[in-house]
Formats: structure tokens, sequence, C-alpha cells
């Protein structure tokens, strides 16, 4: 057990995915005793995980195998690392993917990070995948440009206090100086108003994407070279085009 003992905290997402052997569960649910923040942590991933099992199914678009397939070629692979801890590593990376991304995304996600640790068996995953997945262009760059953030050791998710249901989250790399905001639930607004997203610097607002969730409310913004110092995030609800300085109602918030 002494590889557990090193990396404890990493075993929540595992743990909460019932994906750990008997005696690592054991092991942590024995830790869980004494550590308040995994308890968090696990209660989160539940309710996430809860949200996902909900989705519905798509059927997938045809050429759903030549793009999973081109990201394949483009996504720059972790490093190598040592056999005791790959499992784990391996596990913390799906479940940070399933933790930031909309459904289908997510899904695709997932596949891109098996198939590029597991190529050998490409063809048939995606085979697979064909049954399972839709997803657009669209979907595809957020993946892409999600992937080195998520892979970041300083990575951080944050979620948002959002109004009603909405489900907005922030995933993001100080050291990569990059950020991405994720929303599920989103309402609709009127053609002449836009989601707006903010960091704040000193307690100051700066302007950071525009936010425009489809029909079901999801949507992914990137957000770059603004991330590094931030204390805060918000949303806002501001003219088509946004604003200099916020001047609409704040639908969602988060220290960071």
């Amino acid at each position: 057990m002494n590889g557990v003992d090193a990396d404890v905290h990493t075993l929540s997402g595992a743990y909460a995915l019932d994906a750990l052997p008997a005696d690592e569960r054991a092991f942590f649910e024995r830790h869980l005793e004494v550590c308040a923040a995994c308890r968090h942590e696990v209660d989160e991933l539940l309710t996430t995980a809860a949200v996902l099992a909900a989705t519905t199914a798509e059927r997938p678009p045809e050429q759903l195998r030549t793009r999973v397939i081109d990201l394949v070629d483009v996504t720059r692979q972790l490093p190598p690392v040592q056999p005791t801890s790959s499992t784990r590593t391996q596990h913390s990376l799906l479940v940070r993917l399933r933790l930031a991304l909309p459904p289908v995304a997510a899904a695709l996600a997932l596949a891109v990070v098996v198939l590029t640790s597991m190529t050998a068996n490409l063809n048939q995953r995606v085979e697979g995948l064909e049954q399972e997945l839709a997803v657009d262009s669209s979907d595809a760059q957020a993946v892409n440009d999600l992937l080195p953030i998520l892979a970041a050791g300083d990575a951080r998710t944050r979620d948002l206090r959002a109004d009603g249901d909405q489900t907005v989250r922030y995933i993001s790399s100080a050291r990569l100086d990059s950020g991405m905001l994720v929303s599920d639930g989103m309402a609709p607004l009127a053609p002449a108003k836009t989601y707006q997203v903010w960091l704040f610097h000193d307690g100051q607002p700066v302007p950071a994407g525009l936010f425009e969730p489809d029909d079901a409310g999801r949507a992914m913004a990137l957000i770059d070279e603004i991330v590094a110092g931030a204390e805060g995030i918000a949303v806002t609800i501001e003219p088509v085009g946004g604003s200099p300085q916020p001047t609409g109602r704040v639908v969602a918030r988060a220290d960071v």
C-alpha cells in the first residue's frame, strides 16, 4: 500500500466511481474518516456522476470516427509514468474530464485519453464510440483546448454560485495562464443580450470573453492570458458584443 500512502488524496475520483480494488477502497474509507477535504470532494464527484448518468445518448454522425482519429494525431500525450502510479494517474485525468465537460463533450474527451494511451485497440474502441456518441466540430475543438488544462499539474476546478438550476464550472491552470468555463442549463437570452465572462484582478473586473450557450444551455468558453493571479470569476448578462465594464445582472460567480 506504499503507493497509495504517497498520494491518498488522488484516490477520491476512483473511489466515487467505485473503481478501487477492495483493499484500496478500505484504506481510503479509513482516510475519509480523518480528511474533511476528501469527504467534500467525494460528495461533489458523486453528485456530478449522478447528473452524467441521467443524460440521454444520441446517434453519432457518420464522420465521428475520422474526427476522433484526427484528435488522436494532434493531442500531445502525457509523459511516461512509473507502473505503480499509472492506474492512479489515468483515474485522476478521466475524473477531471467527466467533471469538466458537458456529457457529450466529456465522452469524446474520455475517448481521446483512452485512445492515445491504447493505440493498439484504436479501431475497436472507435467502432464502439460510433454507437454511443454525438459531437460537432466546436465540441471537438473545445475538448482539444481543454485537455492541456486538465493535464496540468496545477489544474483547479471551481463551481460557480449560479442562479436556478444552472451549472457553471471553471477549470484553470495558472502555470499555463489558461482556463475554460463550462456551463449546462443556462437560461436563453433575448437576441440583444449575451453572457460575458469576467476575471477579477485586484478587485477589478477584466473582460474574459463572451459565453454563448446552445439551446440546452451548454457551452465552453476558453480564457487565455489573464488567468494567472485572478482572485475571482463572474458571468453577467450584457448587450450583444459585450461591455468594457459589467453593466448587467450577475448570474454566476466564484472565488478562485
